[in-house]
């Protein structure tokens, strides 16, 4: 038997009608004093388009398929400072990182750094306050991380209150090794600088220990996207992109091989997060990744290298769990740079960081799944 030309037409309608209905009660709740109601109504439907997509839709969908809770918010205070004296430049980086997960959750991240470079550059002097200039730099780069993990806000704000003696037991600590290159130029008037043009790339190795008997080997490129700032703020800017490959071990066994991306977007006001992960428990999977494990993931980024990392990661795209996020960037730092003459020229330059994070999407595909929104994160921000 043929089917009815109208048996989807039937469906349609009934959708519409639905719709229709759901529509005026959301509309019409206010108005007889009942916007609770309105509010019930609109995330009842949200949830069962939800349901009906085989999203992640609640609180346990997704921990039961060992997706990792969302970020759902994050905020990056601290400072950094640097000192020039002829062709040479030392800085400093001191920064605290608090955010925010799905999972009510708090992680407070404290990263401090340390870098020397030497500088080449060409300059001129337009007038007696004015100079114009641009320069490169090379160097090396040290960096100490320490990490801790609270269940709630409560239990993070103690921690907080109590510093600096409550950071004597991180739940895990890394440290790292890299060079950094940057180029730029800039003008500076009566020894401050009125306007600049820079970018730079960071690369680093290192090791993470913790939490538990947890060590995570790791690589990491950093590249600081040209920005445009005027007296100390930023004009116009493309953002920074970030690469990091991990290596973990669980009591001495390989457990995971992870792809960290950081992707900006929308002239620096938005950044794209993705985790792709790899359970190296799986005798397949080590097969396939043997080539970028242990001293592998250190090699240069030669053709040879870059074909086995594609050929890893086409192997996660369906093997591998992706987990994906979007944030909405507000970055208020600002920056203080001044010069002295005193036979040599002396240099200094601050700049107060201050980076917030707010999730606005989020996605997560497993192995045999499509991708998935991730409903549970989301709803929470609404």
């Amino acid at each position: 038997m043929r089917p009815s030309p109208t048996a989807g037409q039937a469906c349609l309608e009934y959708v519409a009608v639905i719709s229709l209905v759901t529509a005026v009660l959301v509309l019409a709740a206010p108005a007889v004093g009942a916007p609770a109601l309105a509010g019930g109504i609109a995330r009842a439907v949200r949830l069962g388009v939800c349901i009906v997509a085989s999203d992640y839709c609640r609180a346990g969908d997704a921990a039961a398929e060992r997706v990792l809770p969302c970020t759902l918010g994050s905020r990056v205070s601290g400072r950094e400072s640097e000192v020039s004296l002829l062709n040479f430049r030392l800085g400093e980086n001191n920064q605290w990182n608090v955010s925010v997960a799905s999972d009510g959750s708090v992680s407070i991240v404290h990263t401090e750094a340390g870098s020397a470079a030497l500088v080449a550059g060409v300059g001129i002097e337009a007038g007696y306050e004015l100079d114009a200039g641009a320069e490169a730099s090379a160097g090396l780069r040290v960096q100490t991380m320490s990490g801790w993990r609270f269940g709630d806000r409560a239990a993070a704000k103690r921690f907080i209150a109590g510093l600096p003696a409550s950071a004597r037991d991180p739940d895990w600590q890394s440290g790292a090794l890299g060079g950094q290159a940057g180029a730029g130029a800039g003008v500076k008037g009566g020894g401050f600088d009125l306007a600049s043009l820079g970018a730079a790339a960071k690369l680093a190795s290192g090791v993470r220990a913790g939490p538990g008997d947890t060590l995570t080997l790791f690589g990491e490129v950093a590249l600081s996207h040209p920005e445009l700032r005027a007296l100390g703020s930023q004009v116009a800017g493309l953002g920074a992109g970030r690469m990091v490959l991990e290596y973990t071990f669980v009591g001495g066994t390989a457990t995971q091989l992870a792809l960290r991306t950081v992707v900006p977007g929308d002239g620096g006001n938005r950044v794209t997060e993705t985790l792709r992960r790899l359970d190296l428990r799986m005798p397949g999977n080590r097969f396939v990744a043997q080539p970028l494990l242990g001293a592998g993931m250190f090699r240069p980024p030669t053709p040879g290298y870059v074909r086995d990392l594609r050929r890893v990661l086409d192997w996660i795209d369906t093997e591998g769990t992706i987990e994906r996020a979007t944030y909405a960037v507000d970055d208020t730092s600002k920056q203080l740079g001044l010069t002295l003459k005193f036979g040599e020229e002396l240099g200094f330059a601050h700049t107060a960081v201050r980076v917030g994070q707010r999730l606005i999407d989020a996605t997560a595909k497993v192995p045999g799944s499509k991708e998935r929104s991730r409903f549970d994160c989301l709803d929470q921000l609404r």
